[in-house]
């Protein structure tokens, strides 16, 4: 019994972890003059990425890449900046909205490796 109270983290923690992680995505964004697959094979580390061409990416068949993300479609409307502006793109501001905002964060450079 005291093991599985030890193992649950308090809700408290959760959210400021949540609120931590955003604010590093956050930070971690293209500016308003250059798209997300420029910014991100600008990236330190991504000197052997090259960028893809978005309407290349707009044609390609992507379903075997499709159940490898909770939100496959939020993930690529990202990296294709359909949505440059995050408040439209995260319309809600609840903890689920919040939550699916840093996944897709945290997806996008994942997609575009596999897209690569």
């Amino acid at each position: 019994m005291l093991s599985s109270l030890i193992l649950k983290k308090p809700p408290l923690l959760d959210m400021k972890t949540q609120v931590i992680k955003s604010i590093m995505l956050t930070l971690l964004e293209p500016d308003s003059e250059e798209t997300w697959i420029e910014w991100f094979c600008k990236r330190k580390g991504n000197e052997f990425i090259c960028e893809v061409d978005k309407n290349y990416i707009e044609e390609m068949n992507m379903d075997e890449l499709k159940p490898n993300f909770t939100y496959f479609k939020s993930t690529l409307d990202y990296i294709l900046d359909y949505e440059r502006d995050s408040e439209t793109l995260f319309s809600k501001t609840t903890i689920e909205d919040a939550n699916t905002k840093i996944k897709v964060k945290e997806d996008a450079p994942k997609l575009y490796m596999l897209i690569h």
